[in-house]
């Protein structure tokens, strides 16, 4: 863990982490989700960023579009 996630760790501990921190492993990071995000990063405003911030779960009930391929699985 790197940056926020090591800071949030501190202070809230680990078994608070969300899955998206504590279950992605390395690969997976660099290979479809860091690509995606990348091409994304000139978005603006909430309700684009959304998805890319708080994954698909919340794209889901808000009924936005999802935005990284379905077929990675972070369980």
């Amino acid at each position: 863990m790197k940056g926020f996630e090591n800071f949030a760790t501190s202070i809230f501990g680990e078994e608070l982490l969300g899955h998206w921190v504590s279950k992605t492993d390395m690969e997976t990071l660099n290979k479809p989700i860091k690509p995606v995000l990348k091409e994304k990063s000139q978005l603006s405003g909430f309700e684009n960023l959304g998805p890319y911030l708080y994954g698909d779960e919340l794209a889901k009930l808000t009924l936005r579009k999802m935005v990284i391929d379905s077929t990675i699985e972070i369980v």
